[in-house]
């Protein structure tokens, strides 16, 4: 359970500055159910889980209604669910998650809940200028790009498979099999045609 009064950060505090916390979201599907999370890493590095519930798609609007409903129940559970539900969603200041294309769409609607939050947790807000206003309301995004080097060593693991059965086969592993292409073989011959040819001309 998070520890409210710690860590969300007093936005109210405009002298010391406006730092707050990172939201992690991320999901994954299971036995043809989807799931989806969300994590909070505070300004000291620490890290909690909001929570993991399961959603109907992968839609910005789900993802969003997961959200809401995760951060509800945080609230409900601290007996002060308005305030924590305000509190919690204006310290978030940065997202990080995958390059899903729901995912911009999510950040421009949780920056969007933001704003409509912030006049209740920031005393005299429409006192404030406009820039002030902006600033505080300002949200960042991070997109990590690993996914991608973890889609690319399923697929190197399976050619890693088929190379180690040739080997056990006493096959060779860099000769052609009978499923390539012609256009394949005689691109690799074409090839390898000029690299001798490039080497007996250096002799």
């Amino acid at each position: 359970m998070l520890n409210y009064e710690y860590d969300l950060p007093d936005l109210n505090d405009m002298g010391q500055g406006h730092k707050g916390n990172c939201l992690h979201q991320d999901a994954t599907s299971k036995h043809h159910k989807h799931f989806q999370s969300f994590q909070i890493t505070t300004p000291d590095k620490k890290t909690f889980s909001l929570g993991l519930n399961e959603v109907g798609s992968g839609d910005a609007a789900s993802i969003m209604s997961s959200f809401k409903n995760i951060i509800s129940d945080l609230g409900q559970a601290a007996q002060n669910e308005p305030e924590i539900v305000s509190r919690l969603t204006c310290s978030i200041v940065s997202t990080m998650s995958d390059q899903g294309a729901a995912n911009p769409l999510f950040n421009q609607k949780l920056k969007e809940f933001k704003e409509s939050l912030l006049p209740d947790i920031v005393e005299n807000w429409e006192n404030l200028d406009i820039n002030t206003q902006t600033e505080m309301a300002k949200m960042s995004s991070f997109f990590c790009k690993m996914h991608i080097f973890v889609n690319m060593a399923s697929e190197v693991d399976k050619c890693l498979q088929v190379f180690e059965s040739n080997v056990c086969n006493g096959k060779n592993p860099f000769a052609f099999e009978w499923k390539e292409s012609g256009a394949s073989r005689l691109l690799f011959m074409g090839v390898k045609s000029l690299v001798l040819a490039s080497t007996f001309a250096l002799i």
